[in-house]
This record gives C-alpha cells, sequence and structure tokens, in this order.
C-alpha cells in the first residue's frame, strides 16, 4: 500500500503498529460519521472516527445473526482516531473471519484491518480486534412483581440481552405469558425463567367459590370458599357452606369447582 502525503510528527510511516499510530492518531473531537451505500466512512480533515462508527461498519462486514443482532466492542485500535491529512479519508473494514463463532458463554473476537485511503489511492492500515456477542429480545419486567400476580403483558418491557447469558428454559416471547402468573418474585430488567411461572391460580385459599355438583344429568350449584388456590384443570378443595362439608373437585373455570361429570 502506497503512503499518504501526510506530513506527521517524527515523519512517522504510515503502516505502523497499533500503539505508536494511535497515539498519533488520539484526537478530541468525535463526531458520528454516516457509512456510505459501499461500506465505507468518510472522515473529513479535523474530525474523528469514534467508536459507534466503527461497530457499524464491522456490524455491515458480519452475516446477521439468527434471530438476534450483534453488540460489537472495539479492543483494537484505540479510539476516537483523528484525521490529522488535509483531505478527506475514506475508511473501510476488512475481516479476516468471514463468519465469527456463536455460543459459549463469552464474546467471541474477530480480527481484520481498518484501512485509510485518500482520493488518489495512498493509504494505511491498522489492525482492528473486536469482540462479537449476540443480542437477543426478550420480556423483562418493567418493574419488580410480587409472587401471585397474573403475568399481564403492561407489566413486561423489552430488552436486549447477550444470548450467551439466557439459560435454555428463559421465555423469549410475551405470548409464552399468556395465562400465567408469578411463582415467585421477579427483579425489574431481568430475563425471566419458566421456573418462576405456573398457571394462573383460578380459585384462590379462603376466597368464595361456586361449587357444581353434576350426577347423571342433574345439576346443584351452592356456594363454598377455597382451602387452596389451585388452576383452572387441576384438583382443589373447598367447603361447602351449606353442609360444612370438605369436597374437592375439578377447577373449570375462575372461581369455580365441578364435582362429578366432566364439568364444562
Amino acid at each position: 500500500m502506497s503512503r499518504l502525503p501526510w506530513t506527521w510528527p517524527s515523519r512517522l510511516r504510515m503502516i505502523l503498529p497499533h500503539a505508536a499510530l494511535a497515539a498519533v492518531l488520539a484526537g478530541i473531537m468525535v463526531l458520528p460519521q454516516p457509512v456510505c451505500a459501499d461500506g465505507s466512512v468518510v472522515v473529513t480533515p479535523g474530525d474523528s472516527l469514534d467508536a459507534a462508527t466503527l461497530e457499524d461498519l464491522v456490524r455491515r462486514s458480519l452475516p446477521g445473526p439468527e434471530g438476534g443482532e450483534w453488540s460489537i466492542r472495539i479492543v483494537q485500535p484505540g479510539l476516537p482516531l483523528f484525521n490529522p491529512a488535509a483531505e478527506p479519508l475514506s475508511i473501510t473494514v476488512a475481516l479476516d473471519e468471514a463468519k465469527p463463532m456463536e455460543g459459549g458463554r463469552g464474546p467471541e473476537r474477530v480480527n481484520g484491518w481498518l484501512r485509510a485511503t485518500d482520493a488518489r489511492g495512498h493509504g494505511a492500515r491498522l489492525r482492528l480486534v473486536a469482540e462479537l456477542q449476540v443480542l437477543e429480545t426478550i420480556p423483562v419486567p418493567l418493574r419488580p412483581l410480587a409472587a401471585g400476580m397474573v403475568a399481564a403483558p403492561e407489566l413486561f418491557g423489552e430488552a436486549a440481552w447477550p444470548r450467551s447469558r439466557l439459560e435454555d428454559d428463559v421465555i423469549r416471547s410475551l405470548d409464552e405469558l399468556a395465562g400465567l402468573e408469578l411463582a415467585r418474585r421477579l427483579p425489574a430488567g431481568r430475563p425471566i425463567r419458566r421456573a418462576a411461572l405456573r398457571a394462573a391460580r383460578a380459585i384462590h385459599r379462603g376466597e368464595p367459590v361456586r361449587i357444581v355438583f353434576v350426577d347423571r344429568g342433574l345439576q346443584l350449584t351452592v356456594t363454598g370458599h377455597a382451602l387452596e388456590d389451585a388452576a383452572v384443570g387441576e384438583l382443589g378443595r373447598a367447603i361447602n357452606t351449606t353442609t360444612n362439608r370438605q369436597v374437592q373437585g375439578r377447577v373449570v373455570a375462575p372461581g369455580e369447582i365441578v364435582i362429578g361429570g366432566s364439568g364444562p
């Protein structure tokens, strides 16, 4: 690669070790630069290449991960990089690995080169190292939630979370919360594991229930109060307030137990 016609301190060569070149290029002004259609960024004289812009360049050079997006952290070179030339520089990225590995419990690394070229084709390059993680958008509580609360959609928002830190039983969508309630307290902003959820209780200990006796086409309804919590489809115990006797039946709807027959 030919040299850029710049006058640099100590007349350093254009292709330098990372530490030396970073020291020469380090600047104070940090302005985000738009990425061009060809995947390059133009840094005008006196401006700098910032971390967000370089991360975007790297992201555009990677294949999109399935069901998520890349989180990128630039390890090398040090940023921002200042353009000391009297003309704009076109910045491009070339990665050594075409497809970084996913999985594991930490970020993967990808290596490559950052290239700076002027209008005459003169240029320089810097070694590029970046850490990559796949971010997956998942539902999280908007605030701390108490055990026993129904998992209503308005209680949850969405957050991007590193896939490598998500357990296999983490809830991935709001649809998975339908008909469930919290089996234990949930902190705000954290992934929700299935073990923290259960089927929503349709009867609650100490609360009134309707007890329906069904026998050979006949139906008798009395009132009572529940002796335990139970979800629809589960067996639940209650006290028949008419006879003061304990009964057990199938919970078929909120506040309703059926004894005998198959229930609605």
